[in-house]
């Protein structure tokens, strides 16, 4: 360790083999045992006054730039880590409810064996397989919306889309029978809804909020002594 410190020291005092990125003084400073604010502290006492202000901001500079990758290097592997461990306890627990469906299956076809043909449990294998693969693909379905939300924004507003075509297409339709054009009547049903909420909003909905505030404000004498 003394040497790979005096290593270091010379490195430094010279300023040049620093600067030529021949040793990185922060590989030292860390093999030894010291931290990162201590590394930086004992490059500044160790810099002599021979070494120019260039040459000093460089090899802080180097340091720094070191115990950034070091740091991003542990993140990565705490990531990765962290993610074999999630995937092993997924695939743990997916075998074992496997293991115990196939138990449960196979402990009832032998006891099946021995059991009238009215009093035998009869599993239908279809309908598991379904209702495991819906199971299956709404989890995926909702990782992937929690992953990615504008999806379910998306997929929320073609759906809603959907029902109000639905809504408004008799409408049109009885516009239509009246001889109004299909593309006035989309237009007249459209702006007909746009006024109907807006008041709502204006008006039906704050007073409605308001009528009820003051419901529950006047029972409360009635609920608390």
């Amino acid at each position: 360790m003394v040497q790979y410190l005096d290593m270091f020291d010379i490195c430094v005092s010279s300023g040049s083999a620093c600067a030529a990125g021949s040793i990185n003084p922060s590989h030292v400073l860390r093999a030894i045992g010291r931290s990162e604010e201590d590394s930086l502290s004992m490059l500044r006492l160790s810099l002599n006054h021979e070494n120019t202000k260039e040459e000093c901001d460089y090899v802080v500079e180097k340091i720094n730039q070191g115990m950034k990758s070091s740091r991003t290097g542990d993140i990565m592997l705490e990531q990765i880590s962290g993610n074999a461990a999630r995937f092993m306890i997924y695939a743990l627990a997916i075998l074992s409810i496997l293991l115990i469906f196939l138990a449960i299956y196979y402990l009832i076809n032998i006891g099946n064996r021995y059991i009238d043909g009215k009093k035998r449990i009869n599993i239908d294998l279809r309908l598991i397989t379904k209702i495991f693969l819906g199971i299956l693909i709404f989890y995926l379905i909702n990782i992937i919306f929690n992953k990615f939300p504008i999806l379910g924004y998306t997929l929320s507003s073609v759906i809603i889309a959907i029902i109000f075509a639905y809504i408004i297409d008799p409408i049109v339709n009885y516009l239509e029978r009246k001889g109004v054009k299909r593309q006035f009547g989309v237009i007249i049903v459209y702006i007909s809804a746009i006024l109907i909420f807006g008041i709502l909003i204006v008006s039906v909905i704050p007073k409605t909020i308001n009528e009820i505030s003051n419901l529950l404000t006047s029972l409360l004498p009635w609920w608390i002594p």
